[in-house]
């Protein structure tokens, strides 16, 4: 709720499923929340707007591709973000309903500029 309270309008959540407690929060207080791990929309489809997706089958099937060609490196880490189309946001009907056709082409301008590198992204240490 201090987010709430310092102004923000949308929460996205990264508890999984202790993540419950951001939705009681919202239904009581009057704001969206954007979840992530699994759909949280049939909970709560009056204010959850969206989830983070996390496409792990891209990861495994370019390891059994790679494990396939023998190009497989033991100890190798891969990151798989937006570009790779790893990790990336819900577009659906319900959250373009809530920001806008205006809001969501400007979150398609930002993930294709993170893909194609004209928008930098900090590293991670």
């Amino acid at each position: 709720l201090t987010m709430f309270n310092n102004g923000a309008d949308v929460i996205c959540q990264f508890a999984g499923n202790s993540g419950s407690g951001v939705i009681d929060a919202a239904k009581e207080a009057g704001f969206y929340v954007i979840s992530a791990e699994s759909d949280d929309r049939e909970i709560a489809p009056d204010v959850v707007i969206g989830g983070m997706i996390k496409r792990v089958g891209v990861s495994i099937l370019e390891t059994i591709q790679h494990i396939q060609n023998g190009s497989y490196q033991n100890g190798v880490i891969l990151t798989r973000g937006i570009a790779q189309h790893g990790v990336g946001l819900s577009h659906d009907d319900d959250l373009t309903r809530i920001v806008g056709e205006e809001v969501m082409n400007k979150l398609r301008e930002i993930e294709q500029g993170i893909a194609q590198k004209t928008i930098p992204v900090p590293a991670r240490n």
